[in-house]
């Protein structure tokens, strides 16, 4: 089992990227992990993934390489999913200016 807990990952109305959020996946080889969309008609909000090695840095300033990252999905209106995979690190990505965004879940 896992370790995971609630994150606010995103909560804006300008388009813009979150930093990335570490997933502690040491106890399960695919663990599921939930997250709640919640966006404006007209907003997009991208989620990314990573399995690239990130031990030792700073989660707060980690620069992954491009072709390192990976879409998990892309969401065009509100609603609740589920995560699997042992990724390293996930962050939000959203496009356009409608609303606010708000991505959350338990990671």
């Amino acid at each position: 089992m896992s370790v995971k807990r609630y994150v606010l990952m995103f909560n804006a109305t300008a388009a813009s990227t979150s930093r990335w959020y570490e997933f502690d996946f040491r106890y399960d080889h695919a663990p599921f992990r939930t997250i709640n969309v919640n966006l404006a008609s007209g907003d997009t909000v991208t989620i990314e993934a990573t399995t690239y090695d990130i031990k030792g840095q700073d989660i707060n300033q980690l620069t992954v390489p491009a072709d390192e990252i990976v879409t998990l999905k892309t969401y065009t209106s509100s609603g609740e999913d589920v995560i699997q995979g042992p990724w390293a690190a996930i962050r939000v990505v959203k496009e356009g200016t409608a609303g606010n965004a708000k991505v959350d879940g338990i990671i």
